[in-house]
């Protein structure tokens, strides 16, 4: 059993462009209230504030594990109110594939957003997002 397990350079940066790969023309939902508890748990009681759509490709090539997700559509006009606070990334057939937190420029989560007040009808963008793969475990 290993007790110091590290990966190269070359293996996260694998990973994470493994990942960006399956969001291509994918989707990123953003949701209010409490973050659901993995990525694969259904999602029933949240109400889906906006709904944006990953370029193809999703991101550039990761860089020491970590892939930017810098070409996704805004989404011109909300479904909902609401204060943003996690996200879900699906693939085009709606399969997830991670989620995480959400915050407002200025603020610090995996998901920077223009705004976290989301009124129905405003467009939505983000301003930065990342995946990042871990070096060890």
């Amino acid at each position: 059993m290993a007790l110091n397990f590290l990966r190269a350079d070359a293996a996260v940066n694998a990973e994470a462009d493994a990942i960006s790969a399956l969001l291509n023309g994918g989707k990123l939902h953003i949701y209010g209230d409490t973050q659901v508890l993995t990525a694969d748990t259904p999602i029933v009681a949240q109400e889906l504030l906006a709904e944006l759509v990953f370029d193809n490709p999703a991101a550039a090539p990761a860089v020491a594990g970590v892939a930017t997700y810098s070409a996704i559509d805004e989404d011109p006009s909300a479904n909902n109110d609401g204060t943003a606070t996690w996200f879900i990334a699906l693939q085009s057939d709606d399969t997830p594939v991670f989620c995480g937190s959400v915050a407002a420029t200025g603020g610090t989560a995996d998901c920077i957003i223009n705004s976290t007040a989301i009124a129905a009808g405003a467009a939505v963008s983000v301003v930065l997002m990342t995946y990042t793969a871990v070096k060890h475990a």
